[in-house]
């Protein structure tokens, strides 16, 4: 990171009084995948977040890893309509929940979530028998 302020900014939304944010390093990984028109689909997302937090009058800093994943595993093309302006995302919503844009009421039931000690292939095969 050439600039560790710019990626404080980047990074970090809002922090307790007291906490300083030293970023350690940011990946985010896109995946496209084509369709049979040839119009590109995002298919995966990956994200590796690490970060320290020193507290003032602490002997010690804490050090945080993330990683996120998310895979599409459907795509439906009829009545894709353009998103508007006002719900569009903004710059500090980067990956930010919006169920709304979603067709189907009951995508985000628990049972869309692969838990982080299974294979990510499995969890996705599991879907697919569901869905069929």
């Amino acid at each position: 990171m050439k600039d560790r302020n710019k990626a404080e900014r980047f990074m970090l939304q809002r922090k307790p009084v007291g906490v300083r944010f030293k970023p350690q390093y940011l990946n985010i990984q896109l995946n496209y995948r084509p369709d049979s028109y040839g119009k590109l689909f995002l298919g995966y997302i990956r994200s590796d977040i690490a970060f320290k937090c020193d507290w003032k009058r602490r002997l010690f800093s804490a050090g945080y890893r993330v990683t996120s994943e998310m895979v599409v595993t459907d795509v439906k093309v009829d009545g894709i309509k353009p998103i508007k302006g006002k719900d569009s995302f903004r710059k500090q919503e980067s990956l930010y929940d919006h169920p709304e844009y979603f067709g189907d009421a009951d995508f985000w039931q628990k049972y869309n979530i692969i838990a982080p000690t299974e294979n990510l292939l499995n969890g996705i095969k599991k879907f697919m028998k569901r869905g069929k």
